[in-house]
């Protein structure tokens, strides 16, 4: 009995070790939020939306597909936090120049421009 009472607190305590080791080496939300806002700013993509959908297979990530010439590419929106993904509808026409946050996205002549958000705190980076 008292060996079976060692054992479970050794494996309770194991796990507590491996839980602290593997939370300091994730990045955090944030830090995930801010590295993709930094790659995203030199995306360019222009054409015509032909699908949206959250990806269940892959944490529900918010994809839209754009086509432009025969070339199709997926947009990833999961950490935008402009409402971009809910307004866009197929058929609406979209563009985004490399160097910018902001998406031009046509729909009946009109010009919306929603200017990407992913809630990044880059100071929080600096204590993290």
């Amino acid at each position: 009995m008292k060996i079976k009472t060692i054992k479970i607190i050794l494996s309770f305590i194991g796990i507590i070790i491996f839980a602290i080791i593997m939370n300091r080496n994730l990045p955090s939300a944030n830090e995930i939020r801010c590295s993709c806002y930094e790659k995203d700013k030199s995306l360019v993509y222009f054409g015509k939306v032909i699908n949206k959908y959250k990806d269940k297979k892959n944490h529900d990530f918010s994809l839209v597909i754009v086509e432009n010439r025969g070339i199709v590419d997926t947009l990833d929106l999961t950490w935008d936090y402009t409402y971009l993904f809910e307004y866009i509808e197929i058929n609406d026409s979209i563009k985004k120049d490399s160097g910018s946050y902001d998406v031009h996205l046509y729909r009946d002549k009109i010009d919306n421009i929603f200017t990407l958000d992913y809630n990044c705190d880059s100071k929080k980076i600096d204590n993290e």
